[in-house]
């Protein structure tokens, strides 16, 4: 029975590899609403969130600040790639 759990525990810590079918709808994404527009909309719709809730902020605020941060990296990079796609 611990084998199961070592071996899910495994599984679980693997790399995530995405799909072809969702690289193509990221690509998507990216044709219709430009990496850079998408982190600027993105930001200033969290700063208008902090902004309201700065009397009683989230109690998951901590991770959902992360999550957005990392997320915002990655539009920044994608759009640095694409960039350099365009050159």
């Amino acid at each position: 029975m611990e084998k199961k759990t070592k071996d899910k525990n495994t599984k679980a810590k693997a790399l995530y590899k995405p799909s072809k079918a969702l690289i193509d709808e990221l690509e998507n994404l990216f044709d219709f609403v430009p990496p850079d527009r998408l982190c600027k909309s993105l930001r200033k719709m969290f700063m208008l969130y902090l902004y309201h809730e700065k009397h009683g902020a989230d109690i998951d605020l901590e991770q959902r600040v992360l999550d957005l941060y990392l997320l915002l990296d990655f539009l920044d990079a994608a759009e640095e790639d694409k960039k350099k796609w365009l050159l």
